[in-house]
């Protein structure tokens, strides 16, 4: 087994007040654009929940036009011989009002990301403590998310499993 120091590279920069080395300043300037290419996926992800989610009110709209029988919804002028399509109305509302929901929580978990990897360009240019603490922050934040995140999803998954299999049960 080796002595851990014999692993700590030498070269070292003076951020005030911790030192770091030059590998570590790389390793964080290599990582930056990662963050950032992290973030616009999440964004292109959130942007396309809260196309879907304005799709699915939209035609929960229109559904509920033509049930309130306006001759001239373009329900009725796109498919006039159609006949009970509108029996999934109420599942277009839920899911439209879930995918609203969820792009609305998705874009904190943008911001965090968005700010940690500016935080991170910043210091692997300047070497500024109070850059690496903005991005170590904002990282925390991001992970802290994530966590009560899964969480919570994991207990909705578990809590909609046991009401559907007692509802099928009985």
């Amino acid at each position: 087994m080796s002595d851990i120091s014999e692993e700590i590279p030498q070269e070292t920069q003076d951020t005030g007040s911790i030192c770091i080395s030059n590998q570590t300043v790389n390793y964080l300037k290599e990582a930056s654009p990662w963050l950032g290419f992290f973030a616009v996926l999440s964004v292109i992800g959130t942007v396309f929940i809260l196309i879907a989610a304005v799709c699915l009110l939209i035609m929960y709209g229109v559904t509920r036009a033509h049930d309130l029988g306006g001759i001239m919804s373009p329900y009725n002028i796109a498919y006039p011989l159609s006949a009970d399509i509108t029996d999934s109305e109420p599942m277009l509302l839920i899911l439209g009002s879930l995918y609203l929901i969820t792009g609305g929580i998705m874009i904190i978990p943008t911001l965090f990301l968005f700010r940690c990897s500016k935080a991170l360009k910043a210091f692997s240019k300047t070497v500024e403590p109070e850059h690496l603490e903005i991005s170590a922050k904002n990282m925390k934040s991001l992970l802290k998310f994530y966590g009560i995140f899964v969480i919570v999803s994991w207990s909705l998954c578990i809590w909609v499993t046991i009401i559907v299999t007692l509802v099928a049960v009985f």
